[in-house]
């Protein structure tokens, strides 16, 4: 299955949150949903998930426009951020919603793991932590059967050993051929299991990262004789410094890139992978740019 978003758009009070959003999710595929506080993440997968409405776009499962087809949501899973839907209600009272939802939903499979996880079903799930509450969610959302799983924000606020549950059952969902949407401020543990990684900037507008190389921004290791020069330190947004030895990011191709950095007060550079981290770096220091001027 193949889940195809086709250029949604989404304001509200005439601020643009998603600007002519595209891309595609593969079945078996972990993708990871980055951006700024305020970005448009949660309202993506809100909009995924068909809890509101885009101003525009489109969405389809296999070429069919499930905006059209809600019996096609029986493919889609979303957990929020708070697993607050069902609050009043005990984790086994719950399972009765998804069962109505999803015809596939298997019950057993929500008991056994939460004997696993020492999950009491029989509490009501507003009384449980909140690292119980996410846990219980992805239970009910892994149990669903869906084919896609939207996830919001499920990893931020919980401890390490809820963390390493979580990414477990991410991984094993993977590897069962389903496909995991998750958005994210836990870069590392998403460095780790994402195969592509979406960023929206604070524009609206998305951008594959790629973990070696990206389109519009390189991170560069640059030594210098005695100091950078002005005209460089100018186009650059400096992550690191100590001594001679800067870490850089700068606007281009590769191949522009080295054409500036090709100078006599340079002693040596070298073209550094980038990581999920460096995309906050460098919008944070176009946005400070912006400012100043």
């Amino acid at each position: 299955m193949i889940l195809e978003v086709k250029n949604i758009s989404k304001s509200f009070d005439g601020k643009v949150v998603l600007d002519d959003i595209s891309f595609d999710l593969v079945e078996g595929n972990i993708y990871g949903l980055v951006g700024r506080n305020g970005a448009g993440k949660t309202t993506l997968l809100k909009i995924l998930a068909r809890i509101i409405d885009p101003d525009g776009g489109r969405a389809y499962i296999d070429v069919k426009d499930y905006f059209d087809y809600p019996q096609l949501l029986q493919h889609l899973a979303f957990l929020p951020d708070r697993f607050d839907f069902f609050a009043y209600n005990t984790g086994l009272k719950a399972m009765e919603y998804y069962q109505i939802l999803y015809p596939n939903f298997n019950r057993d499979f929500v008991i056994n793991e939460a004997k696993k996880l020492k999950l009491d079903l029989k509490k009501t799930i507003k009384t449980q932590s909140k690292g119980n509450k996410t846990l219980l969610g992805l239970l009910m959302v892994l149990a669903s059967g869906a084919q896609f799983l939207l996830v919001d924000e499920t990893l931020d606020g919980l401890d390490v050993l809820n963390k390493k549950a979580i990414i477990q059952y991410l991984l094993g969902a993977s590897q069962e051929g389903r496909t995991v949407l998750i958005s994210t401020h836990q870069l590392t543990e998403l460095q780790g299991i994402a195969d592509q990684v979406f960023y929206i900037g604070l524009d609206g507008k998305i951008q594959g990262v790629d973990k070696d190389k990206d389109l519009d921004f390189q991170k560069i290791q640059v030594v210098v004789k005695d100091k950078l020069p002005q005209e460089i330190l100018d186009q650059v947004i400096v992550k690191d410094h100590l001594g001679r030895v800067y870490t850089v990011l700068m606007a281009g191709k590769e191949e522009e890139v080295v054409r500036k950095l090709a100078r006599e007060e340079i002693v040596q550079f070298d073209i550094l992978p980038l990581q999920i981290e460096d995309r906050f770096y460098f919008e944070r220091g176009r946005e400070e740019d912006h400012e100043r001027l």
